[in-house]
């Protein structure tokens, strides 16, 4: 079945709907596939459900949300900082199941050095 759906979606010109599940919440209110910055706008919320909200409000459908091309949206330069501080992590913890207190310590150095180098990285 997976494999069967996969053929079948690289043979399809066609992207999911944006609310194939009549979701409940706002990832559903988002063109597919998304975009990198999610909303153009922040959306308002004022209830435990929004998108069922919304619908409600609008008889209950709501059409496909329109695609924005981004411009004006501050987004965060590529970083490897992110890799490093989970690297250092992972380190932390190895060194702490095999018991090597200085891989320990290897590992914090590496994790506060990504964290702060990510902290501080130049916009």
């Amino acid at each position: 079945m997976f494999i069967w759906n996969i053929i079948k979606t690289w043979r399809s010109d066609s992207h999911a709907p944006a609310d194939p599940w009549n979701g409940a919440t706002l990832e559903w209110a988002i063109p597919s596939p998304p975009p990198e910055f999610n909303f153009a706008e922040l959306p308002v919320v004022e209830g435990r459900d929004p998108l069922w909200d919304w619908k409600r409000a609008k008889g209950g459908t709501l059409p496909e949300p329109a695609r924005h091309d981004g411009k004006g949206i501050h987004m965060p330069n590529p970083s490897y900082w992110p890799i490093v501080t989970a690297l250092g992590i992972a380190i932390f913890f190895t060194g702490f199941l095999v018991g090597f207190p200085y891989v320990n310590i290897a590992g914090v150095l590496l994790t506060f050095i990504g964290i702060f180098s990510w902290a501080f990285e130049p916009a």
